[in-house]
């Protein structure tokens, strides 16, 4: 006898996968938005990816209150097609964003009660911000908010509780060994393990994954590496004068001592790429794509020969606490990382990367 069955879909889940979506899926990428539009969006292909994406995998949301939840998430209101509304970029997005999830202090509000009638976060507003957590990274959000310590928990354990996990460590029952690892360290972890001779172009692939069954991704993932210290360097140059100065002028010390002419031309090959969200004509390779990374990635203090820095990028090696994970990443040079800093080598560049971008629109706003 045939039996109906019903896939539950937390509600929170829906909100969360198209709250994300502007920012971190392949039709973002591949068809790259600088604002939404509240009237034009339509004819957008983020949208459209949307629709396909997101009512294909939960298909028991109706296509009108999935609609109202976009306008909400997006856009803040539903849109007036017939009343201009100009667009919103995607750090104003953010932040509009957060604003439904943390208060000013960081901790999750849930959406339907101001509080939760005790100062802390209720039981629903922890789901729903659990469930953001799943979908964009938690220290980018908590930076967009504008929290001081992005790195922190929003879930403070008393002083006595705190002290004594950090001690005596604890178990997650529902997990395997090593596997309760959060973004942060994965992303760091990831960033140093990419210069690494031993990963291959395919070490991301999985059935059914973004980016062509995930054979693609690690080159993507790769190229935002690169991408990710040219931003870096730009951004905490010091001597960087005026912002007409390109990303690519290669007129500070640093870039003229790690960058040959051949580097420099996959580089810029390799941003073409990225910016279009596509190859080129004739695409850059995996194996290039490294050699730019590790030209990139300035050598550590302690490295007393090239010999040792070339042995630090043919194999992986276990770090041994959190310190160690972020100072393997490569950004921690870059951003004047230390191990008393208190917020991740990643926390430092997004928070300045969104100041940045802040006072450009600052800029824009008072000139018009």
């Amino acid at each position: 006898m045939a039996t109906t069955r019903l896939a539950a879909i937390p509600f929170e889940h829906v909100e969360a996968e198209v709250a994300a979506f502007p920012i971190a899926s392949e039709a973002s990428f591949c068809s790259p938005s600088v604002f939404l539009d509240p009237v034009t969006f339509r004819q957008k292909d983020l949208w459209r990816a949307a629709e396909r994406e997101i009512l294909g995998s939960m298909p028991a949301i109706p296509l009108d209150e999935f609609v109202a939840i976009r306008d909400r998430l997006w856009f803040g209101e539903t849109p007036d097609p017939g009343r201009a509304q100009p667009g919103i970029s995607l750090v104003r997005y953010l932040r509009q964003l957060l604003e439904q999830y943390l208060d000013p202090q960081g901790r999750p509000v849930e959406q339907s009660l101001p509080s939760a009638g005790n100062g802390g976060p209720s039981p629903q507003a922890r789901l729903r911000w659990s469930w953001l957590c799943r979908a964009l990274p938690p220290d980018l959000l908590r930076a967009a908010r504008g929290i001081g310590t992005a790195d922190d928990s929003p879930f403070p354990l008393s002083p006595d509780v705190g002290r004594l996990l950090r001690e005596s460590g604890f178990a997650e029952t529902h997990l395997h060994l090593g596997a309760a690892a959060d973004f942060s360290l994965l992303w760091a972890n990831l960033m140093h393990a990419l210069a690494v001779e031993e990963v291959p172009k395919d070490s991301l692939a999985s059935p059914g994954a973004c980016f062509n069954d995930g054979t693609d991704f690690a080159k993507w993932v790769l190229w935002t590496a690169v991408t990710r210290l040219v931003l870096a360097e730009w951004l905490f140059d010091t001597a960087r004068t005026g912002e007409n100065n390109g990303l690519l002028d290669f007129k500070s010390a640093p870039w003229r001592d790690r960058t040959e002419a051949g580097i420099r031309n996959d580089l810029r090959r390799l941003m073409f790429e990225l910016e279009r969200g596509e190859e080129g004509e004739l695409p850059l390779r995996f194996a290039r794509g490294r050699a730019v990374y590790r030209s990139l990635i300035r050598p550590l203090p302690f490295l007393g020969s090239r010999r040792e820095e070339r042995r630090r990028f043919r194999a992986r090696h276990t770090p041994e606490c959190l310190e160690d994970v972020f100072a393997n990443d490569p950004l921690a040079r870059i951003v004047g990382w230390q191990r008393t800093s208190g917020s991740s080598p990643e926390t430092r560049f997004v928070g300045e990367a969104l100041r940045y971008l802040a006072a450009c629109r600052t800029n824009t706003e008072s000139k018009t």
